[in-house]
């Protein structure tokens, strides 16, 4: 199972991906080794029992979205505007409920 979760890094003075990326760690996913992929050390992936999260950041940001131990995560092109598309209110609690259903799994 291959799971991408595009996460607002905007909110100060912790980003979503930093605390979605603390969370996965906190369900028992093992964070990924740093790689070089954008030129920095960047860590987006998280994995457990066969199941691998990529959590990825919006794009047009001053500094870099991150993740753990300030690690850059990829910030997706487009990134910014499907966030501003999403819906909320009840839409978005059912899926956020539905989204920790599946990383929580057994």
């Amino acid at each position: 199972m291959d799971i991408d979760i595009l996460a607002d890094s905007r909110q100060r003075p912790r980003s979503l991906t930093e605390l979605v990326a603390e969370r996965l760690i906190r369900l028992g996913y093992e964070a990924g080794e740093p790689t070089g992929l954008i030129g920095t050390p960047t860590l987006f992936t998280f994995e457990r029992d066969g199941a691998r999260v990529d959590v990825l950041g919006p794009d047009g940001l001053k500094t870099p979205p991150r993740t753990i131990e300030k690690h850059e995560t990829i910030p997706v092109p487009g990134g910014t505007q499907a966030l501003q598309r999403t819906e909320t209110g009840t839409d978005q609690a059912v899926r956020a409920r539905a989204a920790y259903k599946l990383l929580t799994a057994p």
